[in-house]
């Protein structure tokens, strides 16, 4: 494709949207990515367009837009006991097995739902479907009212988790995963999100009861999360700096 371009006079770029994806960077004369680009200890976002930088030319890192009139954020979620999970394939993940040995522990206190396909895994009493259809899984997401979110690796972007925060939900997960890449800056501690790594059993469970039973501090989560969406993610923002980029390099 490079060869392609000089031949006919056109430029060469380079997309991305997978974490950690390997490619020629010295042969783009732009990079766009969705993903954080490969080098040790980038955390904060001014670093993340360094490794195109140098080699001297221009990169936007962006967030793959959704639709925020589907995903947008609404209370209270239908469903009080909802504790879910669209983690694609998450059945067949090292975290799951704890994950399906706390659910069926505390099946009287929550409905724990598992959206999505589970893969070479075998079904279980949490599947709750593979929705297809963009609107209903917003929809779903929305009727439930706490997002868990185990997730043992990163592909980049992230939807779902970028989805959780755009519909304003309590995240319950392993914000390390998330560290470094598009998604670490929605996880604060305690205001929009809770690690799951750093409580206990019991305290797990003292959390979940008051997500389920105390409609303000949900409330006040759910909004938490929903704002901080909109301070990291600016979709228009984005556009504009891809079309400078772009105008400027073609």
């Amino acid at each position: 494709f490079h060869a392609f371009a000089r031949e006919t006079g056109a430029r060469f770029g380079v997309q991305v949207g997978n974490n950690v994806q390997q490619s020629r960077w010295d042969l783009a004369d732009f990079v766009l990515s969705s993903s954080t680009l490969p080098e040790s200890g980038l955390v904060h976002p001014d670093t993340w367009g360094r490794v195109a930088s140098h080699h001297g030319v221009p990169a936007v890192v962006y967030h793959q837009e959704f639709s925020l009139d589907t995903f947008r954020p609404e209370w209270p979620p239908a469903d009080r006991r909802t504790v879910a999970s669209f983690v694609n394939c998450f059945p067949e993940t090292p975290p799951y097995p704890a994950f399906l040995a706390f659910a069926r522990a505390h099946a009287d206190d929550f409905d724990f739902k598992v959206y999505g396909a589970y893969g070479s895994a075998p079904l279980d009493e949490l599947a709750a479907g593979d929705v297809t259809v963009v609107t209903d899984v917003a929809d779903a997401m929305r009727a439930s009212r706490v997002g868990i979110h185990e997730k043992a690796w990163s592909d980049g972007f992230g939807h779902v988790i970028h989805d959780w925060f755009a519909i304003g939900r309590p995240v319950v997960g392993v914000p390390r995963y998330y560290t470094g890449k598009l998604a670490g800056p929605l996880f604060v501690e305690g205001v929009t999100s809770f690690d799951v790594e750093s409580r206990s059993e019991h305290e797990m469970v003292t959390l979940l009861r008051r997500l389920r039973d105390d409609d303000e501090y949900h409330r006040t989560i759910c909004e938490a999360a929903a704002r901080r969406f909109g301070e990291v993610v600016d979709f228009d923002g984005e556009a504009a700096a891809i079309a400078s980029m772009l105008g400027a390099a073609l």
